[in-house]
């Protein structure tokens, strides 16, 4: 029978893991300021009723496997604070979530060894949030099976997994979410003594195995797969069956139906293996999955470190050394390095991966001291917290998904069940127990306190912004911001943002605010000297008052910063010309033409016209119909392979076979694209297909009809992203910014320009 305090404890513990991982530290908990206030209160509660319990009970206080490197870590944090405090305000945003994490640390620890909560109930709390998750994850996949599978039947895309992202917001957290929780279900199946329980475990756990599949997180199935194999392993090691000898004795006690029933499994699993090592090797030739993403960011982190080799350039602080040394945009910025140990040493240098070391030495050697001491039974969980902890840690070396709180607290849940001993060590000095108590009371006091202090203020600043979006009040909006800036200096996101409302309010002719938006992203870049997007800007609102010369300084610097953008070496381009430097900006307009052939068809860019390009097919297509020559027109599309498929190459189907004169195909091709509908592009590319089709039928007033929808499809609000993958503040700050990112009056189009061409030639 369960205990009433057990039950009761369960019950409290279920609804702080759901919590925390449903909403309260995930990253729309954190980036949702109506969370922040619940979630800190919710903390101080459970932090003042452990304290509170600690004393009533009169428990005691114990050292913990981490004390030691506890103290390394400290130093490695204050040392690359020390050494970087023109970057502190960003540091202390890492150094909060790390002191929350030693906190909870020294909670779990304290509450497992004094027996306030039993291992049992935190690995049950722990099962029945994944079953919500679980939930919510095939949920999202239903989706997935309703609109892709008919497709794929009908060779209209390539097969892709879905990638559920549950209640975590992204597909790599929730696949870390389960290397901790996948474990736990499968010691839960082996202890089980009722058949019915077991096959239901049996269940949830290949639901949960499956769900893992989903992700296609190739990092967590590797760190699975690795932490499986220590579990199964360190279970049979308990059970006495490690040998040969003793498995075959273990296998002829069993019954004929368990020996099939056993045997399925292997066969399952075996075949299962295969499958995802298959799909594993062959997803490094699939775009946007190839291996170099991540070599160019570890290569980033390798010359971070190389950089300050000692320090490192302090907590939190990667995405800012990234910045530097990638063309953003358009490639996507992180705020890790995808790899833990390459991540502490761009951030913390030699001192934190002397602290990484002492911690995995202390963990192998707490759990080899942990297993040895426990009972059979305590083995148990051991084996499965063990194993949860090595897919985790394995997880890591190709991600850092522990970056959203929510997963480092799992982590920090499995790593508390491996290292609190069966027998912890109590404080033996009077000093240390009464030290003890008021260093975690002064923590957590700490804690809340600058967290209802820091989140006030972003509230504030969402306030000041939402009011700017919603009114079109953008020097109201940038006036306003000024409380939130001053209430925070130091925090670069803030002016950021009050510079580009400047920057809205001059574009609607302000000049007062064009200056006003020059101040701040010059005192902006001052301090935060490698974004591509706010030099653009500024080099934008220079031209605006009429400074020419710093104008292209301006864009030169983000150009510089982001070779890879056509974009702005157009407008390099322009500011050289209206400079009278034509020869720089022939040489900035080649440079985009470098980049993006296909540009040369943008209606808007006649001065690219007369470029040499080697143009995509598609443009090549796209040119060769409007000049009428069909056969050298689909020999072009007949040898093209396209990477993607979506609706633009049935579409482009449909205009070759109007071409040709045959509707019946065309209408055939148009189908197919509707079928292939998965983004507002693909249905501007149908509305095309559609309009074509009606010019050939000779129903101008349908074609007009589509084109009028085409071209209100491509015009942009005001704060309609442009660039969606800079994420600056959500990615590097944990805040929320502006959806758009460059000013109007910086040329920034985002639409195909084989897209374009067509529509305006139809």
């Amino acid at each position: 029978m369960v205990k009433r305090g057990d039950f009761f404890a369960l019950i409290v513990v279920t609804i702080l893991f759901n919590y925390a991982v449903a909403i309260g530290t995930t990253f729309n908990g954190i980036l949702t300021p109506d969370f922040h206030t619940p979630t800190l209160v919710l903390t101080g509660l459970i932090a003042a009723a452990w304290l509170l319990l600690h004393w009533r009970r009169g428990w005691v206080w114990h050292r913990t496997p981490l004390d030691g490197v506890m103290v390394v870590w400290v130093a490695a944090f204050s040392l690359s604070l020390l050494a970087n405090l023109d970057a502190w305000r960003r540091i202390a945003i890492g150094l909060w979530y790390v002191t929350a994490y030693i906190g909870v640390w020294y909670m779990l620890h304290d509450l497992i060894a004094n027996e306030g909560v039993s291992r049992e109930t935190l690995v049950d709390g722990l099962l029945i949030c994944g079953i919500v998750v679980l939930i919510f994850g095939f949920v999202q996949s239903r989706e997935w099976v309703l609109n892709t599978l008919p497709q794929i039947q009908q060779g209209l895309i390539t097969f892709v997994l879905p990638r559920p992202v549950s209640t975590l917001g992204n597909t790599n957290l929730l696949s870390s979410f389960l290397t901790v929780l996948i474990p736990f279900i499968f010691a839960r199946v082996v202890a089980a003594r009722v058949v019915f329980s077991r096959m239901m475990l049996s269940l949830y756990a290949v639901l949960a195995l499956f769900l893992m599949f989903l992700t296609f997180s190739r990092g967590a199935w590797l760190g699975l797969g690795v932490g499986l194999f220590a579990w199964g392993l360190l279970t049979l090691s308990q059970r006495g069956l490690l040998s040969i000898v003793a498995l075959r004795v273990w296998w002829a006690a069993r019954g004929r139906l368990l020996k099939v029933v056993i045997s399925g499994v292997l066969l399952t699993s075996l075949l299962s293996i295969l499958i995802v090592a298959f799909l594993f090797i062959q997803s490094f030739q699939q775009p946007g999955r190839t291996a170099g993403l991540r070599t160019n960011i570890y290569s980033a982190a390798v010359t971070l470190f190389t950089e300050k080799p000692l320090v490192g350039y302090g907590l939190f602080t990667f995405g800012r050394g990234l910045a530097r040394m990638q063309s953003m945009p358009p490639e996507v910025p992180h705020s890790h390095a995808h790899n833990a140990v390459l991540h502490i040493g761009a951030e913390l240098g030699i001192t934190g991966l002397v602290a990484l070391l002492a911690t995995l030495v202390v963990m192998s050697l707490t759990g080899r001291h942990n297993w040895k001491a426990s009972t059979s039974r305590q083995r148990g969980i051991l084996a499965a917290a063990i194993g949860a902890v090595m897919a985790f840690a394995v997880h890591h070396l190709t991600d850092v998904p522990a970056t959203e709180p929510a997963i480092a607290l799992t982590g920090l849940v499995a790593l508390a069940l491996m290292l609190t001993p069966p027998q912890p060590q109590p404080l033996t000095s009077t000093i240390r127990r009464i030290e003890h108590p008021i260093a975690m009371a002064g923590l957590w006091l700490a804690l809340l306190a600058s967290g209802f202090w820091s989140s006030q203020i972003y509230k504030e600043y969402l306030t000041h912004l939402i009011y700017g979006i919603q009114t079109n009040d953008f020097r109201g909006s940038a006036e306003r911001l000024q409380s939130v800036i001053v209430a925070d200096p130091a925090l670069t996101i803030y002016p950021m943002q009050q510079g580009f409302m400047w920057g809205m309010a001059a574009n609607e002719g302000d000049m007062d605010a064009a200056q006003q938006a020059v101040n701040v992203y010059e005192r902006f870049v001052a301090a935060e000297p490698n974004y591509a997007i706010v030099w653009a800007n500024l080099g934008a609102l220079y031209q605006q008052i009429g400074a020419l010369d710093k104008a292209v300084s301006a864009m030169q610097q983000a150009a510089m910063l982001a070779p890879e953008s056509w974009q702005i070496a157009v407008n390099l381009g322009n500011y050289e010309t209206a400079t009278g430097d034509t020869a720089s900006a022939q040489a900035a307009y080649d440079q985009a033409v470098r980049i993006e052939p296909d540009i040369i068809l943008m209606p808007d860019l006649p001065e690219l016209s007369a470029a040499n390009a080697d143009l995509s097919p598609p443009a090549q297509v796209a040119l060769l119909l409007q000049s009428g020559d069909l056969d050298q027109t689909e020999q072009v599309w007949k040898d093209y392979v396209p990477s993607l498929r979506n609706s633009s190459q049935p579409v482009i189907d449909t205009l070759l076979a109007l071409a040709r004169g045959d509707r019946d195909a065309a209408e055939a091709a148009l189908a197919k694209a509707e079928r292939a509908i998965q983004s507002e592009t693909d249905e501007i590319w149908v509305h095309l297909g559609r309009a074509r089709l009606a010019r050939f039928d000779g129903d101008d007033d349908v074609a007009t009809t589509e084109l009028a929808t085409i071209r209100d499809m491509l015009k942009r609000g005001l704060f309609e992203g442009d660039f969606s993958n800079s994420l600056i503040g959500y990615v590097q700050f944990l805040m929320n910014i502006l959806p758009r990112d460059f000013l109007p009056q910086v040329y920034y189009p985002v639409d195909d320009p084989v897209l374009i061409y067509l529509v305006e030639n139809t």
